[in-house]
């Protein structure tokens, strides 16, 4: 059997869906693909079939937090700037792996969700 997959699908927990929303497609740029009052699809900009989805966290427990979302970027200095002037809160400064040719930085969406930017040496 030959596996091929249609599309990849990643969330990440929220309180509140539009604050999320917002923060997703302002500032990152996604697009909505599919919306429902728990649940919102967003097409990544520049993947045709690489999506990332907002499920609504509506327990009274701490939320569960989301670390493992990287998204690939050709200029991480530019990326960062953009971060900046959005005052999107970093986690850190930008890592330099050197030897492997990446280059990383992690920030924060509205629910604390860590979020890694990586830039590969082609």
């Amino acid at each position: 059997m030959e596996l091929k997959y249609r599309n990849i699908i990643s969330f990440v927990w929220s309180k509140d869906i539009g604050r999320s929303l917002t923060f997703y497609t302002v500032i990152l740029g996604c697009r909505v693909v599919f919306q429902s009052q728990n649940w919102v699809e967003l097409a990544v900009p520049g993947l045709s079939t690489g999506y990332l989805a907002i499920n609504l966290d509506s327990s009274d427990q701490p939320i569960r937090k989301n670390e493992f979302i990287t998204l690939g970027v050709d200029n991480l200095d530019l990326f960062t700037a953009h971060l900046a002037a959005s005052k999107v809160k970093l986690k850190g400064e930008v890592m330099e792996f050197y030897e492997e040719g990446i280059r990383m930085l992690k920030f924060y969406d509205p629910d604390d969700n860590i979020i890694t930017a990586a830039e590969v040496e082609r």
